[in-house]
């Protein structure tokens, strides 16, 4: 019986195997009164040509019961880290360091190996012990030093090896680059395009040279250079851009010897902008109550939700600002309740530090039903404890049939009231006023608030097109509602 053990770990190999701590379960479930019999069990790498014995005498039996094995004695490692140099130069020694964690470890010393090739060609190859062997916590640290000659792409790899020839290595990457000081790129934090006021972080990458280095950070914007920070010790800068347009960022370098380099990249400030203003309802009437959101494009990271305003001005009339609501700007951050039908200017506004980041304002015409001429109109009227009690709710007709499908649309407020006996009760009662316009393809509808049904409990269930365009809605604890035919 064999058992594949890179399907139970991912990507194990040869070079990884020794990050775990192995042992294999031998179980009989019985049932019978047979029992099982190992007569050999061993791990193999194929392909480091090796072979693992487990830590038992062999044959066993186990009748009913499991028996657990491990692995007999062997150096491992849980982890084996080889720390690739940073910033190594031509003719500059460079210090190699690694560490071997819970390193169990046999009578004989583990010897460690470092080879060191550039374009596949090896160039070093050091032989090492550990220099730091904390036998409490069972770590070993291994410092390897080497000086490179030429400069270009390397790879470095560190072997360890025990008595016995078990061994388990590491590799890392690294890249030397020539003495000369060099200012070999700017890295910002964010994209080349960046929205006004966005904190950009610049950070120059500097090698070579000799002693601290002096940084000098510019901006240029058309003919004019401007300066940041100058004579500094600081490896980065933060700016914030106000303007628009394109930038180019200067980062000069001066060594110690007073040899100085620079280097320069562009980025582009954009206008952010407020791409869209929502309304739950698009036609909505006096006391009617609308959601309104808003979409942005390139708004930086340090504006907030508080930095927005929303105001609604009634022509010829007065100015309202409406009060934010504690949920995102896209799900209907204000709520306007519709004092009077008319035209209005809504406008939503953005600042950063009072500055105007941008702005949108859009017409919206309270009470106008017109763009539903073509459509099927019904008509709607809610008896008033249930306006009373849910003033606010979205009153709604569903419709189907036709090619427009399936839908539903909300009951706009005509600010009137009707007087009417449903016959249900011995005396008329009143009626709010309601409208909604569906398909006019549509072949049926219903009323509902929310995810509350109207059932109809004195004539048809549904509403027809062909028979009937209006509805009475009454008796909210039973929900009970009349559709009829009115002209």
């Amino acid at each position: 019986m064999i058992v594949d053990l890179d399907n139970v770990i991912a990507g194990l190999d040869s070079n990884n195997f020794n990050d775990y701590n192995w042992s294999v379960s031998f179980t009989d479930k019985g049932g019978d009164s047979a029992a099982l019999t190992v007569k050999d069990a061993v791990i193999i790498d194929e392909t480091g040509g090796r072979s693992y014995a487990l830590n038992t005498s062999f044959p066993f039996s186990v009748n009913n019961t499991t028996k657990t094995v491990a692995l007999k004695n062997y150096f491992q490692f849980s982890k084996l880290t080889l720390t690739a140099p940073e910033n190594t130069y031509v003719d500059s020694e460079v210090r190699f360091v690694a560490k071997a964690e819970n390193e169990s470890r046999g009578s004989s010393p583990i010897k460690y190996n470092l080879v060191i090739t550039r374009d596949g060609k090896v160039v070093a190859n050091k032989y090492t012990k550990g220099i730091a062997i904390d036998t409490v916590n069972k770590t070993n640290t291994i410092k390897v030093g080497w000086t490179p000659t030429k400069a270009g792409n390397y790879t470095a790899t560190l072997t360890a090896t025990d008595a016995t020839g078990i061994l388990i290595s590491r590799t890392t990457n690294f890249k030397v680059y020539n003495k000369q000081l060099a200012l070999r790129s700017i890295d910002i934090n964010t994209d080349r395009n960046v929205p006004r006021y966005e904190k950009v972080v610049i950070k120059p990458h500097v090698t070579g040279g000799t002693g601290k280095y002096t940084y000098s950070y510019y901006y240029q914007k058309g003919s004019k250079t401007y300066s940041i920070l100058e004579n500094t010790q600081k490896t980065s800068v933060t700016r914030q851009f106000g303007n628009t347009g394109a930038y180019k960022l200067i980062v000069k370098v001066k060594d110690s010897s007073g040899k100085a380099v620079d280097y320069s990249r562009y980025i582009v400030v954009e206008a952010p902008e407020i791409s869209r203003i929502h309304f739950s309802y698009d036609y909505g009437a006096v006391n009617s109550s609308i959601a309104i959101s808003c979409f942005v494009k390139n708004m930086p990271s340090v504006v907030t939700d508080a930095d927005y305003t929303c105001s609604v001005t009634k022509s010829g009339g007065t100015t309202e600002v409406l009060a934010p609501r504690d949920i995102p700007l896209d799900q209907g951050r204000y709520l306007w309740n519709i004092k009077a039908n008319g035209k209005y200017t809504v406008k939503v506004s953005v600042k950063y530090k009072d500055k105007l980041l941008a702005e949108k304002a859009v017409t919206y015409e309270a009470g106008s039903l017109n763009e539903n001429a073509d459509k099927y109109k019904i008509n709607v009227n809610i008896i008033s404890y249930i306006i009373n009690e849910k003033p606010t709710s979205p009153f709604q007709i569903h419709y189907w049939g036709g090619t427009s499908g399936v839908g539903d649309v909300t009951c706009t407020p005509l600010s009137t009231t009707k007087v009417y006996n449903v016959g249900f009760w011995s005396s008329s009662q009143t009626f709010y006023q309601y409208v909604a316009y569906i398909p006019k393809d549509a072949t049926g509808f219903k009323f509902h608030i929310g995810n509350r049904w109207f059932p109809d409990g004195v004539s048809n269930s549904d509403g027809n097109t062909k028979t009937q365009n209006t509805v009475y809605v009454f008796n909210y604890d039973y929900d009970r509602c009349l559709y009829k035919l009115e002209n």
